[in-house]
């Protein structure tokens, strides 16, 4: 893995955030806060990015590439949408990460380090902590609507009731 020391502002950088859907409803101070508290990091393929089990506070977005979670030895989804968040679940429950992260193929992040909230004023505090949990709740509520769905197919081929 290779990667940038943190970001400060950068047009680039800026033009392509706020081309991402899930980036879309911030304004360019919220994703400036952002930035200088991420990196970008660069994996070749079948690299490690998170390891389940593993406690840590980073928050990753998929820049370029294709990310494949797994459980165990179980692939649980492959992420390959600019954009597509991985990672949250450890940040949210601080707790050990509920699954693995790996690269296929050549694969960007943008990695957004949590911890480093606490360093921010009481107002960037609030407002990083605002733009973090919109990102969240969103990603959250999509799994969710996904994993009903999921659900409704397997209770219809085994013949079950709905709620």
């Amino acid at each position: 893995m290779k990667e940038t020391t943190y970001l400060q502002e950068n047009k680039r950088l800026m033009e392509f955030l706020k081309s991402v859907p899930v980036f879309e409803p911030f304004d360019q101070n919220e994703i400036n806060s952002l930035v200088k508290i991420s990196k970008l990091k660069m994996y070749q393929d079948g690299e490690c990015i998170l390891k389940e089990g593993s406690a840590d506070t980073w928050l990753y977005f998929l820049v370029q590439g294709t990310v494949r979670i797994t459980k165990g030895d179980q692939e649980i989804t492959v992420l390959r949408r600019r954009g597509d968040i991985f990672g949250e679940m450890g940040v949210i429950a601080v707790a050990p990460r509920s699954a693995s992260a790996h690269a296929v193929g050549s694969t960007i992040c943008l990695s957004t380090d949590f911890s480093r909230i606490e360093s921010f004023h009481k107002e960037d505090k609030v407002l990083m902590g605002y733009v973090l949990y919109r990102i969240f709740s969103e990603i959250l509520v999509l799994r969710l609507k996904e994993t009903t769905n999921e659900l409704i197919k397997i209770k219809g081929k085994a013949g079950l009731k709905f709620w």
